[in-house]
This record gives structure tokens, C-alpha cells and sequence, in this order.
């Protein structure tokens, strides 16, 4: 069997799912999957390395959902241009003024948002997007040492091969809520719905309560609520989440699970102890809830 040769997302982003791929993809792979609706996208590694004819690519955050739809569309010569443009991240002055310009409207229109974007993502501490309660773009600069021409030249090659994967494959973005994507009238007995929703166990900056973002308990009810609906609509869905983390217990998860006992539930046991995320250190009993 030819091992999976895994693509990468072109940006790093808290909870991303991209060490668990190699254990999470063949729980999630079917036969051909018509499509694959991934409703909290985030930096879309799980997107990147399904295979299915359509994918849609969902996510809250409108500015990422933008860039990477404008991304995907780079041509050759706009790609060049833009490996040119990154080597001024080399310097923290040149990406203080990056991130004023993009703050204050300076980009007139959303393509040049994203670019800028993007290149301020790499440029990072940790290459994460963090956005304030303005939607400002504040993360702090990374430092000259690890922002050097190397570095951004693995960031671009990584962007090259998104590119050839979205224009190779078929994908959709759109940025809603995650139970506003599907119509439930419409969807194929070959359509597969996966969801990575925010945990409530775990504290990242996307689920700190500083920018509007906190996902409790009682989302997590409505979460697996709209899982129900979906199983009874006969949609093939599965869901990441953790159970526990440092001592305690998702209690909602797990009344779920006793009440479903047909669901299959997928054990990973990953440990965020050395994450470069905003997760408190510990063991985590991180899963997979499938009802096929």
C-alpha cells in the first residue's frame, strides 16, 4: 500500500489537525465521496487531503476564507511576485507597516487583503492569524532570525502545492455558520460531512472570550443536536472532539455517545503538552464520533 503523501495547509492555525492526518484520514476516506463538506475548515489540512469530486470549505472566519480563495487562484506571474514581496518580511519594520496598512483599510480590494494577509501570517510568531475584538490583525512579528529567505522559501513552496491541489480538485469556499452550509434535502447518499468544532475542554486564541469567540457546554449541545439531524437525514458525518482533557469530561460528548450506541467512536489519545497553540499542557483523549 503507497503511503498518502500528506499536503499542507499554507498557514499554521490553532487546532489544526495536520499531525493527527495520518491517523485520521483513513477513518474519514471513502469510496468515492461525491462531497466532502468541511464545516470548520480552519487552515483546511483535512480539506487538502481528502479525496472527494467537490469539496466545501467552511469557515467563521471571512477574512481566511477569503484568502484562501484568492490564493488558490494565484497564476504564475502574480506567484512570483509574491515570492518576491516576502523577502521584505526579513525585515520587523517593513512587516510593522504591512500590518498598519492592512488595519487601516489601506488595501482597497480583498484580493490585495489577502496577499496581504497571507504574508503577514508567515511573518508571525508561531505563523498564526489572531485578529482583536476590531478584527485588526495584531499578531506580533516572529523575529528577524526564523523570518529568514529559508524560511519564507519552504512557506511558498508549501503555497505552491495548495495552489496545484485547489486548482487540480474541485472546492467551494464560503464562510457561515456551521449549520447554515448544508440543505438537508439535497445531500447524497455519498456525501461525507466532517466537523473540528472549537473544544470547550481546551483554551486556544480562537476560543479565549477575547474576541467574541467562546464555545461552551451549551454549543456543544447544539453541536450534537445538529449531529442528530444529521444521522437522521441519513448523511454519512463524523466529528473530531475531545473527551477529556487534564482530568476533565466532556459530559455532554459523553451522554451523547451512551445514548447513540450504534455511533463508532475512534480514540487517538493526543497529548498538547508540546503544542505551539494556546491549549493547556496535558493529556487529551482526542476522538472521532462517526455514524457509519
Amino acid at each position: 500500500m503507497v503511503k498518502q503523501k500528506i499536503i499542507k495547509s499554507p498557514i499554521n492555525y490553532m487546532g489544526s489537525k495536520r499531525r493527527l492526518l495520518p491517523q485520521l484520514l483513513p477513518e474519514l476516506q471513502q469510496d468515492n465521496i461525491d462531497t466532502f463538506f468541511d464545516l470548520f475548515a480552519g487552515a483546511g489540512n483535512v480539506s487538502l487531503n481528502v479525496k472527494a469530486q467537490f469539496h466545501v470549505w467552511n469557515d467563521l472566519s471571512t477574512p481566511l476564507i477569503q484568502m484562501f480563495r484568492d490564493l488558490s487562484s494565484l497564476n504564475s506571474l502574480q506567484f512570483e511576485a509574491l515570492k518576491s514581496m516576502s523577502l521584505d518580511l526579513t525585515s520587523k519594520d517593513e512587516f510593522l507597516k504591512l500590518r498598519s496598512d492592512y488595519n487601516s483599510g489601506y488595501f482597497e480590494y480583498d484580493f490585495d487583503k489577502s496577499i496581504s494577509l497571507y504574508l503577514l501570517i508567515i511573518a508571525s510568531f508561531n505563523g498564526l492569524p489572531r485578529f482583536n475584538r476590531a478584527f485588526e490583525y495584531n499578531m506580533p512579528y516572529a523575529n528577524s532570525e526564523r523570518v529568514n529567505k529559508r524560511y519564507l522559501e519552504n512557506k511558498l513552496n508549501i503555497l505552491g502545492d495548495f495552489i496545484k491541489v485547489i486548482k487540480n480538485g474541485s472546492y467551494g469556499f464560503t464562510s457561515k455558520s456551521y449549520d447554515k452550509v448544508i440543505n438537508l434535502n439535497t445531500v447524497h447518499d455519498n456525501d461525507l460531512v466532517y466537523m473540528d468544532p472549537p473544544y470547550s475542554l481546551t483554551t486556544a486564541t480562537y476560543n479565549d472570550g477575547k474576541r467574541g469567540l467562546n464555545w461552551t457546554e451549551e454549543d456543544d449541545v447544539k453541536l450534537v443536536n445538529y449531529f442528530n439531524d444529521l444521522t437522521q437525514a441519513g448523511v454519512k458525518t463524523a466529528m473530531s472532539n475531545v473527551l477529556s482533557h487534564r482530568g476533565k469530561v466532556n459530559t455532554v460528548l459523553m451522554e451523547f455517545i451512551k445514548a447513540n450506541p450504534d455511533l463508532k467512536v475512534v480514540h487517538f489519545n493526543m497529548d498538547y503538552s508540546n503544542s505551539t497553540y494556546h491549549t493547556k499542557s496535558g493529556k487529551s483523549d482526542e476522538i472521532l464520533i462517526k455514524n457509519y
